[in-house]
This record gives structure tokens, sequence and C-alpha cells, in this order.
């Protein structure tokens, strides 16, 4: 977040980009005081956490399943995009060690 403080804005209008600097500015300060609302080091810490990590992908299996079924081709496409990304994340996220966590 402090990466967003050092850019620059250049709209070609100084007083816009110094006017967009300062609300950016704001937006990261207001950002730093909301606490993080998702921390997966502490999802995978409890002796069950093998049965939840397998419980995560039957879940998505069953969803990517799902997808299958849609009828129309626009809202499948955009679905299984959807269920890619999802997965690619999961895939990341379980491919650590235990010991990671």
């Amino acid at each position: 977040s402090d990466n967003l403080k050092e850019n620059e804005f250049c709209t070609g209008n100084k007083v816009q980009d110094s006017e967009v600097k300062n609300m950016v500015n704001k937006l990261v300060n207001t950002a730093k005081l909301i606490p993080e609302t998702f921390d997966e080091k502490q999802m995978f810490v409890s002796s069950q956490s093998s049965l939840l990590k397998e419980e995560f992908k039957a879940r998505f299996r069953n969803v990517s399943k799902i997808m299958d079924c849609v009828g129309c081709d626009k809202c499948r496409l955009w679905g299984k995009l959807q269920i890619s990304g999802i997965g690619t994340a999961l895939k990341i996220l379980f491919s650590y060690d235990d010991e990671f966590f």
C-alpha cells in the first residue's frame, strides 16, 4: 500500500495531480486502519488442517462440476473462468508445506 503513495500521477493538470495524490494518500491511510480480514496462516494451524484442505478441494470440485451444467454458454464461460482463478489461488495456498504455516 505504501507503493501507491510513492506513485506519480500525471493527468496533465498539476492541480488534479495534487488532488489525486492527496486522495490516494487518504485512501491508503484509511486502509491501514482497517484490520486484515483474512489470514491464511491462521487457517491451517489446527490438528484438523489436512481435513479442512480436503474439504475445500472436494467442495471446489463440486462447484466446478456444477458449472458444466449451466445452459448459457456465456454464463458457463465466465463461471469457468472465475472457478479457474479461484482454483489457482487454492493451489497456491495449498502448495505450501504445513511447516510454512
